[in-house]
């Protein structure tokens, strides 16, 4: 569909170079550093692509399993990678989680709902091979900012079940999280889409794609706690998107949190709203192994 390009913006810094096999002590930043983990092969325009995650935790601290937590980088489906906002990720390992940043297919790799599908593939992994990465596969969250803000809130919604599951393996673990962040994402693409066109209306059958790939459109009870960050300056994705996202939650009982920054533009992940998303995570995952 090519329903996201061009609208978001990435962290981007240095890449990480691929350590295979057990973490490293990355002498940088203090941590333990599984670079370049292969969590799926999929189909491309120009063959096969390996997708990639890095996995960071802190040595100190017991080996007691600890709870997780997925990075999805923005860059509009277009471009950046999962190296994309590295400080955040890195800040996150050291507040006791298991952090994550993922690769996924961008537009030119596979359309939507290819991205979707690699996020939810990337979690399964990581359930699936919990014991030897020393993640807690009860406690899993999402996050991630513009593009991937989009995409953190589509795997809270989704669900385990649904269209969105097809050709997932029987008995594989679940692709599902327990709760998700989403910062400065867009939440109604067919409205996304009309004002990228002047605001003609679309066709009966592409506004239903688009509905489709709306996580408003998904909202029910079964949804874990999602928080919605947004700047009302917004001039990327207008903030009428984390408002009208915040309704449909509400409307669904869905439990969540809503912050909306005066005067911020698109650009907003920096210390203060990490700290928001880490106190989220610690009311919803925990780093204490006797919270659940």
């Amino acid at each position: 569909m090519g329903i996201l390009s061009g609208i978001g913006v990435g962290l981007g810094i240095a890449a990480v170079a691929c350590i295979a096999g057990p973490p490293e002590e990355n002498a940088g930043s203090g941590l333990q550093v599984c670079a370049g983990r292969v969590y799926a092969t999929v189909e491309t325009p120009a063959g096969e692509l390996e997708l990639k995650l890095d996995v960071l935790r802190d040595p100190e601290g017991d080996n007691a399993p600890r709870p997780a937590v997925v990075f999805i980088h923005g860059g509009g489906m277009a471009e950046s990678d999962r190296t994309s906002g590295r400080w955040a990720v890195e800040d996150l390992a050291r507040a006791g989680y298991v952090s994550v940043a993922i690769d996924y297919r961008l537009m030119h790799q596979g359309m939507f709902p290819a991205p979707l599908h690699d996020c939810k593939a990337a979690i399964r992994h990581l359930r699936e091979h919990a014991a030897e990465l020393g993640i807690d596969p009860e406690r899993v969250g999402v996050w991630g900012h513009s593009a991937g803000g989009h995409l953190a809130a589509m795997v809270a919604v989704t669900g385990p079940e649904g269209a969105f599951e097809e050709g997932v393996p029987e008995g594989a673990p679940s692709g599902a999280v327990q709760c998700a962040v989403g910062i400065s994402g867009p939440t109604d693409i067919a409205r996304l889409m009309s004002d990228m066109m002047g605001g003609v209306p679309l066709p009966g059958a592409m506004q239903e794609q688009m509905k489709a790939a709306s996580p408003m459109t998904h909202a029910d009870g079964e949804d874990p706690p999602i928080l919605i960050i947004h700047g009302d300056a917004d001039d990327a994705i207008a903030v009428s998107h984390a408002r009208d996202f915040r309704a449909a939650l509400e409307a669904a009982g869905v439990v969540h949190g809503y912050v909306e920054l005066e005067g911020a533009g698109h650009n907003i992940v920096d210390r203060a709203t990490l700290e928001r998303v880490r106190a989220f995570f610690d009311e919803h995952l925990g780093t204490d192994t006797d919270e659940g």
